[in-house]
């Protein structure tokens, strides 16, 4: 669970108070992985309130099209 506190089902992490294994947080705490993370937060909390849903329940499909079609690379 990188993004999702676990706990509260419409809190998302971002920044360097994300959940990773030591050895992940080191890949992701650098700027640019940060600001697509953060991007990602923001995509999904967009979703979430537009159709009603938590963020658990948004359609993932519809988010990564919506990422994509804003310019992010999707692998």
């Amino acid at each position: 669970m990188l993004l999702i506190q676990q706990k509260f089902g419409n809190l998302l992490m971002v920044g360097r108070m994300i959940n990773a294994e030591s050895d992940a947080f080191g890949a992701v705490r650098v700027m640019v992985n940060l600001t697509q993370i953060g991007e990602a937060a923001g995509v999904a909390a967009f979703l979430a309130v537009n159709t009603g849903r938590e963020i658990w329940g948004i359609d993932v499909a519809d988010f990564r099209n919506t990422l994509k079609n804003g310019g992010s690379i999707i692998l």
